[in-house]
């Protein structure tokens, strides 16, 4: 079983270095492990058996963006997802974004499709608007 990996890995590695998403062959864990040095973090810690291989980073600080939340509206923040919160707080600083805009400062990343689902839930509870069509469609935070 563990010969199987072992080929599973080298080719998979092979594909990397031949698109140049790889420079060389066995510097990555080094690298790794330097940065982190250099960044004064601790050294990650390497697990693996025949299924995985895993990296584990234990950072000092959380390296999530602090999440403000600004009152905005009357609904309880707890009647609201992280995500929405997230999505009030967006408009809130600048008004009338596109959705790719508010795509792009979604954290953790999400899909088009989710986001499209919060911001309809948004609509329905009454705290956002859109204006435009589907190409030109702005949303707006409804101040109340």
């Amino acid at each position: 079983m563990v010969q199987i990996w072992a080929f599973a890995n080298f080719v998979i590695a092979d594909v990397f270095y031949r698109a140049n998403l790889i420079e060389k062959w066995g510097r990555g864990i080094q690298k790794i492990i330097s940065s982190c040095l250099a960044t004064n973090v601790p050294e990650p810690e390497f697990f693996a058996d025949d299924f995985e291989f895993k990296v584990i980073f234990r950072f000092p600080t959380s390296l999530k963006p602090p999440v403000i939340m600004v009152e905005t509206t009357n609904v309880p923040e707890e009647l609201l997802t992280q995500r929405e919160q997230l999505i009030i707080n967006i408009l809130t600083k600048e008004n009338g974004l596109a959705v790719k805009r508010i795509l792009s400062q979604v954290y953790p990343l999400v899909s088009l499709r989710t986001l499209n689902y919060d911001l309809s839930n948004l609509k329905a509870k009454g705290l956002i608007e859109s204006k435009g069509k589907t190409n030109t469609k702005k949303w707006f935070l409804l101040k109340g």
